[in-house]
C-alpha cells in the first residue's frame, strides 16, 4: 500500500502506511529507506537524516562486518548511501543550502 501511494505521490497515505509497517517491524531497513526518501521529496530532511542515521547505526558497520554483508544489504547499503548523499545538497526548511552542503 505505501509503495503504490507513494508511486502515485499519495505522500500522507504513503507516510502512514510506512510507519504503520515500522511499528509491525521495527528492523525492516528497506521501509525506513521509503520513508526517508519521501521526507527527502517533502523537504523535511531533519526527518530523513534522523531515519538516515538510525539505518547506519542499525547496520552497525565497522570494517570489521563489512565482508559479513549479504548480496542484498550491500545493495541496501548502497541505496542507503546514495539516499543520504542527497542530504549534502538539499536544502532546510527555509530553501537555503544546509550547513556543509553543496551549493552548485
Amino acid at each position: 500500500l505505501g509503495v503504490n501511494a507513494h508511486l502515485r505521490c499519495g505522500f500522507n497515505t504513503a507516510i502512514e502506511s510506512y510507519e504503520k509497517a515500522i511499528s509491525y517491524n521495527s528492523s525492516n531497513y528497506q521501509i525506513k529507506l521509503k520513508l526517508a526518501s519521501i521526507y527527502m521529496e517533502l523537504g523535511e530532511v531533519t526527518k530523513a537524516e534522523s531515519l538516515f542515521d538510525e539505518i547506519f547505526n542499525q547496520f552497525g558497520l565497522n570494517p570489521d562486518n563489512l565482508i559479513e554483508l549479504t548480496i542484498e544489504q550491500s545493495i541496501d547499503l548502497s541505496f542507503f548511501y546514495l539516499h543520504r548523499s542527497s542530504l549534502w545538497t538539499s536544502k532546510d526548511e527555509d530553501g537555503k543550502i544546509r550547513e556543509g552542503g553543496i551549493d552548485k
